[in-house]
């Protein structure tokens, strides 16, 4: 009897001991590393609009004209920088635009050529200087533009000939005879300063035309400059 009562002790005290053991235990559950952030946010900015190529009858364009630009950005930007930095600050980024551009084209005749572009920027971004924390927001990019032309005014151009005829001083063209689109050739250099949880940029972009207005009636190309600002807020991390 003294036996088994021996027996049951030493159990109860290895089961209080395992229980106490138990209690120590500390359970570390991994966190999640996230190396890439999402970012979505509005951009505006304001554009000049030159011309390559000059029409051999009449005197087409006289200077730049001045339009703007605005709508929605987003980026997904790699990595970081250095092995401690945050996420979302690495060399590398991708980025696209969906947005309205207002293209002013100055003339000589009566009236400039206003034209409404829906533009889709897709690029690639570059970050020279992200294992820094002074200019990690430095970038330069480059990429196509899909330029898709949804309004134009005035509908009928009047443009004066270089070489008169007797009682012809002008000739008079339908707007409505342009492309509807455009693919261009964008590159730029601009900055991002990051804040709490969004960025805000400034870019100086350059849009090379590719395709000629009108083969027939206005051939020549649209050259940009736009200069432009963005908010962008992060949304996502992977």
């Amino acid at each position: 009897m003294k036996r088994i009562f021996l027996m049951a002790f030493a159990i109860i005290c290895s089961l209080s001991g395992f229980a106490q053991f138990d209690e120590n235990i500390v359970v570390v559950v991994p966190q999640k590393v996230y190396n890439h952030v999402v970012s979505v946010g509005p951009t505006v900015g304001a554009n000049m609009t030159m011309t390559s190529g000059q029409p051999e009858k009449y005197d087409l364009f006289e200077g730049t004209g001045i339009g703007f630009t605005g709508g929605v950005a987003a980026r997904i930007r790699f990595g970081r920088g250095t092995g401690n930095s945050e996420e979302g600050t690495g060399m590398f980024a991708a980025g696209m635009e969906v947005k309205y551009t207002m293209n002013k084209v100055k003339t000589n005749g009566k009236d400039d050529l206003t034209l409404g572009y829906l533009d889709i920027p897709v690029l690639l971004q570059f970050y020279p200087l992200s294992g820094t924390k002074t200019a990690n927001g430095l970038f330069i990019e480059a990429g196509p533009d899909f330029a898709l032309l949804m309004t134009k005014s005035p509908d009928k151009l009047n443009l004066p000939l270089n070489q008169p005829y007797p009682g012809v001083q002008s000739v008079e063209f339908a707007t409505g005879d342009l492309k509807g689109g455009d693919i261009r050739v964008a590159m730029g250099v601009g900055y991002n300063l990051g804040l709490s949880n969004m960025d805000l940029g400034i870019r100086a972009r350059y849009y090379l035309g590719m395709s000629e207005l009108s083969k027939n009636v206005l051939p020549t190309k649209l050259n940009t400059l736009e200069l432009s600002l963005s908010m962008l807020f992060n949304v996502a991390k992977f």
